[in-house]
Parts: C-alpha cells; structure tokens; sequence
C-alpha cells in the first residue's frame, strides 16, 4: 500500500482496518479463488481504477496509519488468543 498499489485481502476484521473495500483495494472471500482472481483481473483491465485504489492505499498506508493503536490491538489479541488455550498448552 505504501507502493501506491491497491490490496486485494482476505476479508477479516484486521485487514478491513487497513483495506476499505472499492477505496484503497478490495476485500474478498479468503476461500473462494475465482473472487481472488476476478478482483486481480479487474485491476489489471482498469488501469485508472488500479491507480485511483493505489492513490487511496498510499494515502491510508502513510498519514492513516495509528501505529500504536495497531500494536496496542495486536498485543490485546495475542493476550485473547492465549487466554483460549487449554491451561495444559499454556507457556510457563
């Protein structure tokens, strides 16, 4: 995104923070390849659209960015995640 090119992510909570769907890229289905390929294509035969999405990724990628906010939420899903585990799989 910092390239200015557009994403094409699977969609989930944490790649939806990122990649705005139609804006900085496109948010597909992570199982489905015919979605993966048709969004790739559609960049590829619409170069203003690639260039309008990239502009918009860059935008977000430089001055949209709250780095610590993005850390203070990974460090709270590590925390969940190793809540989750059973007590007998947990780190000492």
């Amino acid at each position: 995104m910092t390239h200015g090119l557009p994403a094409i992510v699977a969609r989930n909570p944490g790649n939806a923070e990122w990649v705005s769907d139609g804006t900085t890229g496109y948010l597909v289905d992570g199982a489905n390849e015919a979605d993966w390929a048709d969004r790739l294509i559609s960049l590829t035969d619409d170069p203003s659209t690639a260039s309008r999405l990239g502009e918009g990724a860059r935008s977000v990628a430089c001055h949209g960015a709250d780095w610590s906010r993005n850390a203070a939420l990974l460090v709270d899903l590590y925390r969940r995640t190793a809540a989750q585990r059973p007590a007998d799989q947990q780190a000492r």
